[in-house]
């Protein structure tokens, strides 16, 4: 990627007549969204000049969460089509922050952690710098009323 922020945005195009599922559930209310390589707003998806990886099957994607949303961005980097449905109106699954009546509230996991050099370069590669937060961890275990560092170091026993 260039640098620039990758953005997701949805389409306005009915894919619940193709999408299973009863009404009024998840799947009947899926919004089409397009990844941050995906075709510009004049472009239609099936747009001749879009780029394609001829080869692949084209992908969908369900679930505009963390996971979803990194194999979109991976699958269209190997410029696969992918579509990703979303059943709500906004992209990051269970991790997002929410606002009412002027209190800001955090849902699901806004803390990642990893040891892979990868993933974390995948981070940085698609969070802008003032977004990524990095922070000191540290994670402890209570067992019979004493704290053991996790991972064990060798003279906590």
């Amino acid at each position: 990627m260039d640098g620039a922020r990758p953005a997701v945005r949805r389409i306005d195009t009915d894919v619940t007549a193709a999408t299973p599922g009863p009404a009024g559930s998840g799947a009947s209310r899926a919004r089409r969204w397009v990844g941050p390589t995906g075709p510009t707003e004049t472009k239609e998806p099936d747009s001749v000049d879009s780029p394609r990886n001829t080869s692949a099957a084209p992908v969908v994607v369900v679930g505009a969460g963390p996971a979803g949303l990194t194999a979109a961005v991976k699958l269209r980097q190997a410029d696969v089509d992918v579509t990703v449905v979303e059943a709500t109106d906004t992209v990051g699954g269970i991790s997002r922050t929410v606002e009412r009546d002027g209190w800001r509230f955090d849902l699901g996991g806004h803390r990642f952690f990893t040891k892979v050099p990868e993933v974390e370069a995948f981070w940085h590669e698609v969070l802008p710098e003032e977004d990524f937060l990095m922070r000191p961890r540290m994670s402890r275990i209570l067992y019979r009323g004493k704290l053991f560092d996790y991972p064990l170091k060798p003279f906590n026993a």
